[in-house]
């Protein structure tokens, strides 16, 4: 090979230096040991080829991120950051916090995720205390958490206009419906979930609904509210053929209502219960302390979401509050169809 050749198989101009490969990987935050090895390699190797390569590459990931508006971008910009609200945290390498704000509290809902021990339970508490005192940028709001380990009942010493019901103290009439709503409504509304947290086939689905749909003619006859150990009753009283189709959708219904009824005990056994309607018009939130089994705590949970929505829409109380629902260790619930 002449030496013609040898100054042709040489990059025209200064080539990219390593360090400038390996900040601009950095910046467009994909510096990790395998990639500098790589990096590195290259280097070494003395292909000039690779090292442009190499570097138009990285510069521009590194372009993306400087420019994008994304407040999880390794660099975003700061006005991405410096939007007024709730103070979530602060972004490293960005001198500035990252805020919570209204388009993102009204936008649907919010995951923590993280290994064990990252924060998550901790930023929950921030979330809730930024949330329930509000502020000019956020506005007060009402928080509802459904506390499986008692992670949370602590905050209702330091927060203000935050109680926590205890479980062993709380009483629903889950078969009561909120007010405005017609009953039918809300017993096909609790049936489709009560079928599915309660994994009921197509033919105890049924034998359900017709059991509600007779609890519902018992309450316009008597005006009194049935509770669960009416439905209890009611499918005991039953007296389905010996060994027919019918009786195997009772026996499937009355077993899930009485295991449901031996978990949640004096809780869902009465008329009337609290006046949670009262406390979602005074604004006050609430931590409920919940020692049921995942499935019943999901099912409970699930139903107080849906009373809340239904309670709004047939009051026109959507104004009114905003309202958050904490869900800690539910991520049944969360995946839920319903």
């Amino acid at each position: 090979m002449n030496r013609t050749e040898h100054a042709n198989d040489r990059p025209s101009g200064p080539g990219p230096s390593l360090k400038a490969v390996l900040e601009a990987a950095e910046q467009a935050g994909l510096l990790d040991d395998r990639a500098r090895a790589y990096i590195e390699a290259v280097w070494r190797s003395g292909d000039a080829d690779a090292k442009n390569t190499l570097h138009q590459y990285y510069e521009a990931a590194a372009l993306h991120q400087r420019v994008v508006n994304d407040p999880f971008a390794p660099h975003p910009k700061r006005e991405a950051l410096e939007a007024p609200g709730l103070l979530i945290g602060h972004v490293p390498g960005a001198d500035a916090g990252f805020c919570l704000t209204n388009d993102d509290a009204d936008g649907g809902g919010i995951l923590l995720s993280g290994s064990p021990r990252s924060g998550k339970t901790n930023t929950a508490y921030g979330l809730i205390d930024g949330f329930i005192q509000g502020g000019p940028a956020l506005g007060e709001s009402v928080v509802w958490t459904s506390d499986l380990r008692d992670d949370y009942v602590g905050l209702a010493r330091h927060i203000p206009r935050l109680i926590v019901v205890r479980r062993v103290d709380e009483r629903w009439n889950i078969l009561r419906p909120p007010t405005g709503m017609p009953l039918r409504d809300w017993y096909q509304q609790w049936s489709t979930l009560f079928i599915e947290f309660y994994a009921l086939k197509t033919g105890s689905r049924q034998y359900l609904i017709k059991m509600m749909d007779t609890l519902a003619e018992w309450h316009e006859h008597t005006n009194h509210y049935p509770c669960m150990a009416d439905l209890r009753d009611l499918l005991e009283a039953q007296e389905p053929k010996p060994r027919s189709d019918e009786e195997g959708y009772r026996d499937r219904c009355l077993e899930r209502v009485d295991a449901f009824l031996r978990e949640t005990g004096a809780m869902t056994q009465c008329e009337r219960g609290f006046d949670y309607e009262k406390l979602m018009n005074e604004g006050i939130s609430i931590v409920f302390e919940n020692d049921l089994s995942k499935q019943t705590a999901d099912f409970i949970t699930a139903l107080r979401i849906l009373y809340v929505y239904c309670f709004r829409r047939y009051n026109d109380d959507r104004p009114h509050h905003r309202f958050v629902f904490v869900l800690d260790e539910q991520r049944h619930l969360i995946r839920s169809r319903s």
